[in-house]
């Protein structure tokens, strides 16, 4: 029954691990930080919470939004280029209709 358990845990929390893994190894990496705020907040926990938090959040939408940037930029600049071509083969179209009616 107790293995049976286990199994079942492991094939629960398996696609979580390395979600797991990240949350632990930047919860310690930021501990040092947030126990500094803490004692220049005066012992405000809640406070030192929020500020690690929004640092943290901070930290992990920069280069998400650099990304999204690059690829809007992107975006436009093959939506210029498809406009450009579009206008080029109208007037290519048109003259070869001309050409044809003559």
């Amino acid at each position: 029954m107790i293995v049976a358990v286990e199994v079942f845990f492991w094939q629960v929390i398996r696609p979580f691990m390395l979600a797991i893994f990240i949350a632990i190894v930047l919860a310690i990496l930021v501990l040092p930080m947030h126990q500094w705020l803490t004692s220049r907040l005066g012992c405000r926990q809640r406070l030192a919470a929020v500020c690690t938090t929004l640092f943290v959040l901070f930290l992990a939408m920069l280069p998400i939004s650099f990304t999204m940037l690059m690829a809007g930029t992107q975006l436009m600049s093959v939506g210029h280029w498809r406009t450009m071509c579009s206008g080029q083969n109208e007037r290519n179209s048109t003259a070869l209709v001309e050409r044809n009616k003559e």
